[in-house]
């Protein structure tokens, strides 16, 4: 057990630090918002990772495997929702600076909810995570069979991937950073 924890800790890790839609997301967050709509957003990140831990754990790569349309709807709707999101980033105006997008965002704040609502579909429509969890996560924990064995190891991944992104948001929302 305590080698497959070991394993399995360094593989997230790795997965956590190749820069995808996550990684922007918070990122970009903290440095046009602030620390707080990041770490907002970092939450629904989390909770977008409890579905995917959850889906699985339940059978996830299964099912992709017997139902090959399902997992291909879901990573289109995925890539979907990743284009309007990139489209509505082209839509901002080219020479806005950052300066400005705090500003605008500090006269027209978006809610706790919102922030939380837009980590969480960022990582639903994540297709790195798709793969990973349907994937890497489903090989390495095929073997555990004690519920225990399968909350330490979930609580590790929501842990790991917390404290990553939270300094993500930490970092990037520093002024040093912002100015750079």
């Amino acid at each position: 057990m305590f080698a497959l924890v070991i394993k399995l800790f360094f593989v997230h890790l790795f997965a956590l630090v190749s820069p995808g839609p996550d990684f922007f997301f918070v990122a970009r967050k903290a440095i046009s918002e602030n620390q707080r709509s990041a770490v907002l957003g970092v939450v629904g990140i989390i909770l977008g990772l409890v579905v995917w831990l959850s889906a699985s754990l339940l059978g996830l790569a299964l099912l992709f495997k017997l139902y090959p349309p399902i997992e291909s709807a879901v990573l289109l709707l995925g890539g979907a929702y990743l284009s309007y999101l990139g489209s509505l980033m082209l839509r901002v105006k080219r020479n806005i600076s950052l300066a400005q997008i705090s500003v605008q965002r500090a006269v027209n704040p978006v809610s706790d909810w919102a922030n939380i609502r837009q980590g969480l579909l960022v990582n639903l429509a994540n297709a790195k995570a798709i793969i990973y969890f349907s994937g890497i996560f489903s090989l390495l924990v095929g073997s555990l069979t004690d519920y225990w064995q399968i909350a330490f190891i979930a609580v590790m991944i929501l842990l790991e991937s917390f404290i990553y992104f939270y300094l993500i948001a930490h970092l990037f929302s520093r002024p040093g950073v912002k100015s750079f």
